[in-house]
């Protein structure tokens, strides 16, 4: 009955947020989680990475195992061919495609670490290796976005569960060009073709490699356009692409992907009692399905065996235990390196914090108050988070507003929803992620009280308090998460605490240099470097004036106090 109960959750309750662009070229098949089998010996050597100093790692709650882990455990996602990815040559920089330096001007972050095994080619974090039959791909995981470097005074840091400044549409773009490229042209092809089919392959084999070469260019997500910029993507967008176009065949139903947001941060995350920057989702596998989804995973819609339809690539138990270290994650603390905080300073900015509610009414600082017990049927509590309407916020609604407002042709699945030939699209993904929950936990043979576990025990009787409206949680550890605001239109906290007709209105993004006299990254502009222009739709840098008040001292020592969160 509670497994029944989970899966006729409302719509709203099910929303997923999917990280980084979709793709629909392969097709799914069901995933019982067995451990990943190593692929086939790479072809050739991969050459040598880079050395540099290790990071420091901060205090976060992980040990070096459990780091590896997050890093490279595969959750389901597809992009293309690994083999590919190991011999494509990059398109505008020579060399190939997975070199360190290639991923280090795009912002990802590249480590030579093998973690026992889990990253035998040298990967950036994040990037996967996914075994699926007689295939090996190469995919995406959550570190790839939810890992911070950040540098200062030639030392780095790392940041787990931080925003990435990655750009991500820097990366598709060039794969798809280095795609064609390969295909086009002979000399590149061959090159390709040894290192892929191995020296002496037939002619028949390397046609076939050329046409699917040109087919799974045409087939991978095309890139944001406008570029987002470092470290966002339009998650919402890119997610519901996935589902209603790419794999539901659907071309109609692509809309642009024109309200980007940051990565979040994710400590604290899975304890919230909404999850989101507009707060929909709640139930975690059913979010990290749709994450999935949104980083070229794979749902087979119209199978005309129902057997096989809803078989997807998702890894359902490994979700569960990337969410499981997720929820060991600590808020990482302010360094020693970047300054001494001036402790009575602090104080001050404490009492001008919680004065009124100023921040502390939207923001709680700990301990957190928590949802009641009785609210739950299994009596669990949550982080109690604002849902802030955007009338009151004032920030830029388009994120919101998109995911409220767009509809989604049916096609296939008009039965299902009782011959309507259009719906509402967060109806096909909740339709994705139920079904996709419904197969993989059958097949994994989770018992009952497994299935709530999976779900977080998050059976709710009601609805999101607010479905416009942003969410605003506790603050620990926001010093390392600009830029700031949902699309990441305010460069540090500094100008955070300004009126918004104060902040500024441009600024580049790119830099990994950390600015802790404004806390927040060095704005400056050079090679690969991303202008942020707040006039642009979905980019203002407006609302969240509960500052703009303040004396220049004051706002000094509210500053001060949020380096110690």
């Amino acid at each position: 009955m509670r497994r029944e109960r989970w899966l006729a959750l409302p719509l709203v309750t099910l929303a997923a947020l999917g990280l980084g662009c979709p793709s629909g070229q392969k097709k799914a098949t069901e995933n019982t989680d067995a451990a990943p089998r190593i692929a086939e010996p790479v072809r050739e050597t991969p050459p040598a990475l880079v050395e540099r100093p290790p990071p420091q790692y901060l205090e976060q709650g992980w040990d070096e195992a459990t780091r590896g882990k997050w890093y490279y455990t595969t959750q389901g996602s597809q992009l293309v061919p690994y083999a590919w990815f190991l011999a494509v040559e990059n398109p505008s920089r020579g060399g190939l495609l997975r070199d360190d330096e290639y991923f280090e001007a795009i912002g990802f972050i590249p480590d030579k670490e093998t973690y026992g095994g889990l990253n035998r080619d040298g990967l950036p974090i994040g990037f996967t290796l996914e075994e699926d039959g007689d295939r090996t791909w190469l995919g995406l995981t959550c570190a790839a976005c939810h890992t911070a470097d950040i540098r200062f005074k030639g030392t780095r840091y790392r940041v787990d569960g931080g925003p990435a400044h990655a750009n991500l549409s820097l990366f598709l773009g060039d794969l798809i060009e280095g795609l064609k490229l390969t295909a086009d042209d002979d000399a590149r092809f061959e090159r390709f073709a040894v290192k892929v089919l191995s020296e002496g392959a037939d002619d028949a084999a390397k046609q076939a490699l050329r046409d699917e070469l040109r087919a799974q260019a045409e087939a991978i997500p095309k890139p944001s356009e406008p570029n987002p910029g470092f470290g966002r993507q339009d998650a919402f967008g890119a997610i519901l692409n996935q589902v209603t176009s790419y794999e539901l065949g659907i071309a109609e139903n692509f809309h642009a992907e024109d309200a980007p947001v940051s990565y979040p941060h994710l400590w604290l995350t899975p304890h919230l009692a909404w999850v989101q920057w507009n707060g929909l989702a709640e139930n975690p596998i059913a979010r990290n399905i749709g994450e999935v989804l949104g980083v070229y995973g794979h749902i087979n819609f119209t199978a005309e065996d129902e057997a096989e339809r809803f078989a997807s690539t998702v890894r359902l138990r490994h979700l569960y235990e990337l969410e499981q270290w997720a929820a060991a994650l600590k808020a990482p603390k302010w360094p020693a390196a970047f300054g001494a905080i001036d402790e009575a300073k602090a104080a001050r900015g404490k009492a001008i914090y919680e004065a009124d509610h100023r921040c502390s009414g939207c923001h709680p600082l700990a301990p957190y108050l928590l949802t009641k017990k009785e609210a739950n049927e299994f009596g669990k509590e949550f982080v109690r988070v604002t849902m802030v309407p955007l009338e009151k916020i004032g920030t830029d609604p388009k994120v919101v507003l998109n995911a409220l407002q767009r509809t989604a042709k049916t096609g296939p699945l008009a039965p299902i929803f009782g011959g309507k030939e259009e719906v509402p699209a967060l109806e096909i993904l909740f339709l994705a992620t139920k079904k996709i929950f419904e197969r993989e936990a059958k097949a994994l043979g989770l018992s009952q009280e497994e299935q709530l576990a999976y779900a977080g025990f998050r059976v709710p009787s009601q609805d999101p308090p607010n479905l416009k409206a942003y969410k605003a949680r506790p603050l620990d550890g926001v010093w390392a998460t600009a830029p700031y605001l949902h699309n990441g239109s305010v460069p540090n906290l500094r100008e955070l605490l300004k009126a918004p007709g104060d902040r500024a209105a441009t600024f580049y993004v790119g830099s990994r240099e950390f600015d802790p006299e404004n806390v927040g990254f060095v704005s400056e502009a050079g090679e690969g470097s991303y202008l942020f222009d707040t006039s642009r739709a979905g980019d203002s840098n407006a609302g969240h004036d509960y500052s703009g008040d303040l004396s220049d001292d004051a706002r000094d020592e509210l500053l001060e106090f949020l380096k110690t969160l």
